[in-house]
């Protein structure tokens, strides 16, 4: 008997098995982004960029906030929002673990929707000099498309276009929260008993100032706490960590030019719209040397420079984000810096 088929044939059969596999694929993926945009509310989110900006819409004031701080892990850990309303500043955290650079167009597109005026992008100074450049799949196509006008080389635009197809796959983009849902579900039906409660090694902590919906074990001696409002509170300090000494400084030569050109047109896109762009420069658990005077000149953006900060080593929860003892002492001292420079409080 002859079994053989032809080319057309062998087509028409790997269609058949693979139209319903892309069909499921693409079913799920949408039913997880809406899934997890569903779940977010006025006290629920997704440590994601888009749900964290419907959080933020959710929250608005009428009037809108009167600041936004943007950034990642060390703004969502570094920031305290209480700190902020203390200095009668209605603050919200736009901080993502994971957001780079590269992600902060959309990002600054959503702060704008949701900020009176000002919004703070946070950046540690050394990325100002580095001339690689991370892109994540958490793309959105406004980053895209600023990406691809940009000075940045052809390959950094290419890159940029690939991660945003890839970030269609959204069950990538989602694995560790639905490993979470996963291990919490196993964990409901394990008969073995629960160990005790994790102990922080530090426990002169300040009391955390947010209402708390999420409390996680980074790793030995620190915690996460999630709050319902946005911010996220480390606590403790992790076992073995070694922050570098005083004599630990890192010279900074040349910035990199295509950065500063991208942030200079993040700052004008956000003027065409009436809003103002703040650049600030976090504290780091090293000491810097560059040329400060000359950043400044050259970047032309309004910028807060917080590099030579002097942060206590206690302060630190890890080697690169404040804990909750650091992320209070910071928030005080950059709020009290911005109050007088942002819009006036009886025009609100």
């Amino acid at each position: 008997m002859n079994f053989s088929i032809s080319s057309s044939e062998a087509a028409r059969i790997l269609l058949a098995f693979a139209l319903p596999l892309l069909l499921l694929f693409g079913s799920a993926n949408m039913a997880l982004k809406s899934y997890v945009l569903v779940r977010t509310t006025q006290t629920a989110f997704t440590q994601e960029i888009g749900s964290k900006a419907k959080h933020m819409m959710l929250n608005k004031p009428e009037k809108g906030y009167d600041l936004v701080l943007a950034g990642n892990s060390r703004t969502e850990y570094g920031i305290s929002s209480a700190a902020f309303a203390a200095e009668n500043i209605h603050a919200y955290n736009y901080g993502v673990a994971g957001a780079e650079l590269g992600n902060y167009a959309y990002m600054l597109e959503q702060a704008a929707q949701a900020a009176r005026q000002d919004i703070v992008l946070s950046l540690r100074v050394d990325e100002l000099y580095d001339d690689s450049l991370s892109l994540k799949p958490s793309l959105h196509f406004t980053d895209v498309k600023m990406l691809a006008a940009s000075s940045f080389p052809a390959g950094v635009k290419l890159t940029a276009l690939g991660q945003w197809l890839l970030g269609f796959n959204a069950v990538r983009i989602y694995a560790d929260q639905v490993n979470a849902k996963i291990r919490a579900a196993y964990r409901k039906f394990d008969p073995r008993p629960e160990s005790a409660a994790p102990q922080e090694r530090t426990q002169t902590q300040p009391a955390i100032d947010c209402p708390i919906i999420k409390q996680d074990l980074l790793t030995e001696g620190l915690i996460s706490y999630k709050c319902e409002n946005g911010d996220f509170v480390m606590t403790g300090q992790a076992a073995g960590i070694e922050l570098p000494g005083p004599d630990d400084v890192r010279i900074l030569s040349v910035p990199n030019p295509a950065k500063l050109d991208y942030l200079r047109s993040l700052a004008q896109r956000l003027k065409s719209q009436s809003k103002k762009l703040w650049i600030v420069l976090e504290p780091a658990p090293f000491s810097v040397r560059f040329d400060r005077e000359a950043l400044h000149d050259s970047l032309a953006v309004s910028l807060i420079d917080y590099s030579a900060l002097p942060v206590e080593p206690a302060m630190w929860g890890d080697d690169t984000h404040l804990n909750a003892q650091g992320r209070l002492y910071y928030s005080a001292i950059l709020a009290k810096k911005l109050r007088p420079l942002l819009q006036d409080p009886e025009e609100r």
